[in-house]
C-alpha cells in the first residue's frame, strides 16, 4: 500500500491515503483549509499545548486531527467544542484532547 506522508515545513503532517497519492485539486484545497485553521489557532490565547496535527486525505474527503494537552480540560476555543471527539486525563501530562475537523467531504 502506497501512501504519501508530507511534512514540508508545515505545522502539521499530511497523510494522503489515496492510491496513487497525488497533489491535485483535493490536495491543494485540503492544504489551504488546514493552513487557514492552523493560522486561526495560532492567534488564539489558549492554555493548552498542541502536540500533533495530522491532515488525512482520502478518496472521500479530508479531515484535520488535532491532539492537544492541557491541565484545565478547557477546549482550544468555544468554536472548537463541536469538533472535540475525546478528552482523557493522565496524572503526569494532564488532559489529552482530540479534535477532528472535517475539511472536505464527498458522497463518492
Amino acid at each position: 500500500m502506497e501512501v504519501d506522508v508530507d511534512y514540508r515545513g508545515l505545522g502539521y503532517i499530511v497523510y494522503d491515503t489515496r492510491i496513487p497519492p497525488e497533489k491535485d485539486a483535493i490536495y491543494t484545497a485540503a492544504i489551504s483549509l488546514a493552513d487557514e485553521i492552523m493560522d486561526g489557532i495560532g492567534r488564539l490565547e489558549r492554555s493548552g499545548t498542541i502536540e500533533t496535527v495530522t491532515l488525512f486525505i482520502t478518496h472521500s474527503g479530508a479531515q484535520l486531527n488535532i491532539l492537544t494537552r492541557s491541565f484545565d480540560n478547557i477546549p482550544l476555543d468555544r468554536m472548537f467544542t463541536s469538533s472535540l471527539k475525546r478528552s482523557s486525563y493522565e496524572a503526569d501530562s494532564g488532559y489529552i484532547q482530540t479534535y477532528v475537523i472535517t475539511l472536505l467531504d464527498s458522497d463518492a
